[in-house]
């Protein structure tokens, strides 16, 4: 299915950030709770997509609350199922996003497809596996070179940016916003999931923004070019749902980690979200913020001509970083193929058809 026509939750749990990857995959589930989650390891072309896939499917044909989280690295594939509500997920286990068992057999389950290599034939490959090793590892590298440099411009139109905004007013509008969004709400704990909504992929930066309308009937955008104020909204707006005992979806920039692009309030059918012009989003939402009203207007003026040329260097970096991406995929295709052709599907198929069994056995 086409990604714009997915009309289920989806998300990045990982980030080819500016920083080198960043992951939430810790978030997925909480071992010490009474979750339970199947880890699949084994090497590229094992199938592990595939039987996320087919979790995926067969989960939401039961009716299941289903998040597919996608590869950023590779956004055909997933790279793991949660179903929040039952307190399951499965997911691939394998670098760079290496999730162990902490619990095994009381909190995980651990299923390796690579059992189903012919080993042999892999060995005689070596020498070829070897090399598309190394070059995918280059593409990566020189990826996260590029987006080094798009984090230190993000930083310098952060620090143009700064004395820009009218902090009081900011402030206030931040306060009666947050007012108005939870009155009535009870002062207690909340809780929080993190997610990604956005990434850099070998599609370009990638946005999700289906997701939302999966959640929120009420969608405000803050048009914010260069993120001056809503970061702080959206902070604020966390802040005070988590001590109003809302549960939240907190959804990190894949530019600044450390800041957030969206946030998802379910229960209150609300979401906040950050647009601009490297995050499009393709509906019409209910409100829109305008974050130019926060700024002052005489010095943003005097500093537009810095601002445009530095977003256009970073939309420049952001193609030249999703090319490295690109080349990697194309290369890690065929590095698959050896692993494809080294597999039993037969015996794979029936080894996968039990252990989603097995999985969706366990529906509340």
């Amino acid at each position: 299915m086409d990604m714009d026509e997915r009309q289920y939750p989806c998300f990045f749990l990982g980030a080819n950030a500016p920083g080198g990857f960043y992951s939430c995959f810790e978030s997925m589930y909480d071992p010490n709770s009474d979750w339970r989650c199947t880890i699949l390891k084994g090497g590229p072309g094992s199938g592990k997509s595939t039987i996320l896939k087919k979790t995926a499917e067969r989960a939401q044909q039961s009716g299941k609350a289903t998040e597919w989280i996608y590869c950023s690295s590779d956004p055909r594939s997933l790279d793991a199922v949660i179903l929040p509500e039952d307190h399951l997920c499965m997911v691939d286990g394998t670098a760079p996003h290496v999730v162990e068992a902490q619990f095994p057999g009381a909190c995980e389950s651990l299923f390796n497809p690579g059992d189903c290599w012919n080993r042999d034939l892999l060995f005689a490959h070596r020498a070829e596996i070897r090399s598309l090793g190394r070059q995918i590892a280059d593409c990566h590298r020189r990826s996260a070179a590029t987006r080094s440099v798009i984090g230190t411009l993000q930083a310098e139109i952060r620090q143009i940016m700064q004395p820009l905004v009218r902090t009081d007013t900011l402030a206030r509008y931040t306060d009666r916003l947050c007012k108005r969004v939870f009155r009535g709400k009870p002062n207690r704990p909340g809780s929080e999931t993190t997610r990604f909504l956005s990434g850099f992929t070998p599609d370009g930066l990638l946005l999700l923004d289906q997701t939302l309308s999966c959640y929120a009937a009420h969608i405000t955008l803050i048009e914010d070019p260069y993120r001056a104020a809503a970061p702080q909204i959206l902070a604020a707006l966390r802040n005070r749902a988590l001590k109003s005992g809302c549960r939240v979806i907190s959804c990190r920039s894949p530019i600044c980690p450390e800041e957030l692009d969206a946030l998802i309030l379910p229960e209150e059918q609300r979401a906040f979200a950050i647009s601009g012009p490297l995050l499009r989003y393709r509906f019409s939402p209910e409100h829109t913020i305008h974050a130019r009203r926060f700024l002052d207007s005489d010095m943003y003026a005097a500093s537009r001509t810095r601002l445009r040329a530095r977003t256009k260097t970073i939309r420049e970096l952001i193609e030249e970083s999703c090319t490295e991406l690109r080349r990697a995929l194309r290369l890690h295709d065929q590095l698959e193929q050896y692993y494809i052709d080294a597999m039993d599907y037969r015996k794979l198929n029936r080894m996968t058809d039990s252990m989603i069994e097995r999985f969706l056995a366990d529906l509340r």
